[in-house]
């Protein structure tokens, strides 16, 4: 008895453009990859001596949206760029767009949307982790103020040009240079750090024009502020609660919002929601809920990748696409956000009602939390205290600066220039 032969389906297209190393590229010469993300991958590239980065866009709608987003936000940019060269705005600078066709085995075209940019060096998540790695600890003190210094330099220019970023994280600063060309940052010379680099913000593609909104599913996990979690209308001051979040990390190696219990902190009790406790008393550890990229909305819909390397959401140029999501997923996405919103409570206390008003899905009518548990307040002095051998008055200094901008009210927040200025920055 012959059964019949089973038929074996081809393995899908990658909708990323393919490349190899040492290409010519519309006039540029390919060198390596720099990273991938969601809707693009990035390559160190050369055009004769310059060096540069191309970031290449999938094919697909909602890759080409995400694209021109991000091309009218660095033209709104580049608009107001000083003519003369002076101070550096600590933003990265945005040389061209164009379009790369590329024809598959079956003569189809797909297009995929280039832009080019000057070349930075290593992301200042590469540095957290390598002082992890050999010191146990987050950046030299000094080192982390002047890298906040720039961050709220280069905020202060894009605030002025009416451009929100929505993704202030460790991944979306680089250096001016690579790791290895930066010395050692924990020699000491003369009493002081004496390392020379410059750090510029790079990834405009869910940025947003003041008043117009791209996208209220932006920014990523452990750096949004309150407004954006419960998909609450938002403006520039988010970024500045970014900010402060990331000084925190610079100091520790450790994220302060550490939903996923990724660094080990130790907050005094268990950050956990109602709905974990009732699943017979546990919760799988795996990273099923882990979005390091995107935040999941409040209404129970959820951001998280499905545009996975093979997707093309649409060959053509018209229309979008929307990502399905299974009521696990919104089960998990809402459980991540309430942790996430009792860490907020713990450190900042409970929100005005002003607040919770219009957050009915996670608050209740006299503003507490739905679900959330364990949220007696800690400072975020006491959690320095608890997990890492720093003096007493280095960190309510680093606190104080931090509160500056953790507020839950977005008007409340320092601006850019204002957190420059703070006394933990400038003593």
């Amino acid at each position: 008895m012959h059964s019949e032969p089973t038929a074996v389906q081809a393995p899908k297209e990658s909708s990323h453009c393919q490349l190899t190393c040492d290409r010519k590229f519309h006039g540029y010469k390919i060198v390596a990859p720099l990273g991938k993300g969601r809707f693009a991958k990035v390559w160190s590239a050369k055009y004769g001596r310059k060096k540069v980065a191309i970031k290449i866009y999938r094919r697909g709608n909602d890759n080409i949206r995400y694209y021109a987003n991000e091309i009218k936000i660095l033209s709104l940019l580049s608009e107001r760029w000083p003519k003369a060269p002076g101070a550096p705005l600590h933003v990265t600078k945005y040389i061209k767009t164009f379009a790369h066709v590329e024809i598959n085995n079956e003569y189809r075209p797909y297009i995929h949307p280039c832009i080019a940019f000057e070349r930075a060096g290593s992301r200042l998540c590469d540095l957290i982790s390598l002082c992890k790695k050999q010191h146990s600890t987050g950046v030299p003190e000094a080192i982390a103020k002047k890298i906040i210094k720039q961050i709220l330099s280069g905020l202060a220019f894009i605030h002025s040009c009416s451009i929100i970023h929505a993704d202030i994280k460790p991944e979306n600063i680089l250096f001016s240079k690579p790791i290895n060309e930066l010395s050692d940052l924990f020699t000491l010379v003369d009493g002081q750090h004496h390392e020379n680099f410059t750090v510029v913000i790079v990834d405009f593609g869910s940025s947003s024009v003041v008043g117009n909104i791209f996208s209220r599913h932006v920014g990523t996990t452990q750096y949004i502020s309150p407004e954006i979690v419960l998909e609450l209308q938002y403006d520039q001051s988010t970024d500045i609660w970014s900010t402060c979040a990331l000084a925190f990390e610079l100091i520790t190696g450790d994220m302060l919002f550490d939903v996923y219990k990724e660094c080990g902190l130790t907050y005094g009790n268990e950050i956990i929601s109602k709905s974990e406790s009732s699943r017979d008393g546990s919760r799988s550890s795996s990273t099923s809920d882990k979005d390091t990229n995107n935040v999941s909305g409040a209404n129970g819909e959820s951001n998280a990748d499905t545009n996975n390397d093979t997707s093309d959401s649409g060959s053509d140029l018209s229309g979008s696409s929307s990502a399905s999501t299974t009521s696990d997923d919104s089960e998990d996405a809402r459980d991540t956000n309430v942790r996430l919103l009792a860490l907020m409570e713990k450190f900042i206390g409970r929100p005005p009602e002003a607040f919770t008003w219009g957050a009915a899905e996670y608050y209740d009518s006299a503003g507490i939390l739905k679900g959330g548990k364990n949220t007696a307040p800690v400072s975020i002095t006491d959690v320095l205290m608890l997990n890492y051998e720093i003096e007493y008055d280095k960190c309510r200094a680093l606190e104080e600066f931090m509160l500056y901008g953790l507020k839950y009210i977005p008007n409340d927040r320092a601006t850019a220039e204002q957190l420059a200025e703070h006394k933990w920055l400038t003593c």
